[in-house]
């Protein structure tokens, strides 16, 4: 079934935890039935609302905007993403869901293979490791030194000729015209 596929997409690869089919807030003394209502990733209070329906219509927009409603009122700080499974949503329906929240719509049709796409954008990034990044931009720069010491290297042995007060001036000047390419000033 996708909607089990979906949930351990998520569970495995989001770190989210399967809350439960109903989301209950006792403080307003409410309670809303979903499919399912996924928390996360990790350790975050981000939540995930599943719906399975042939038809996706007003009905579910009016009970998900509650539930929005509801969240705003008891100043809920969680950001909503919606995963709809459906053989049918139509434009005016999705265009009003879009003002509650992030929205996945998966065809009902789709095979399992197919499907772990489809909810990339609500999986955690996979960055790679800070050391790693660091070796690679000091390789680059390194590289990108070495290209503009060669490329310059006539007007350095012109201004060595004349002195280090001219070696200094030149270096100060490319570094602000650098900076100044990239919008800073000193």
């Amino acid at each position: 079934m996708i909607i089990e596929n979906v949930i351990t997409i998520l569970k495995e690869k989001g770190n989210y935890k399967r809350v439960s089919n109903k989301a209950d807030y006792k403080e307003a003394n409410v309670s809303f039935s979903f499919d399912s209502v996924l928390q996360g990733p990790g350790e975050d209070n981000n939540l995930i609302i599943i719906e399975n329906k042939d038809k996706i219509d007003f009905g579910l927009y009016n009970k998900l905007r509650q539930f929005s409603f509801l969240l705003s009122k008891i100043k809920s700080q969680r950001s909503l993403s919606i995963i709809l499974i459906t053989n049918y949503v139509s434009v005016e329906v999705l265009h009003r869901l879009q003002e509650l929240g992030r929205i996945v719509v998966i065809d009902a049709s789709i095979s399992d293979e197919e499907l772990e796409p489809h909810v990339l954008s609500l999986l955690p990034l996979d960055l790679p490791e800070q050391q790693k990044v660091f070796q690679i931009a000091e390789k680059l720069l390194k590289k990108e030194c070495e290209t503009l010491i060669k490329l310059n290297l006539d007007m350095y042995i012109k201004a060595a000729k004349i002195g280090p007060d001219e070696v200094e001036k030149l270096i100060n000047k490319q570094i602000d015209s650098i900076l100044n390419a990239n919008g800073q000033v000193l």
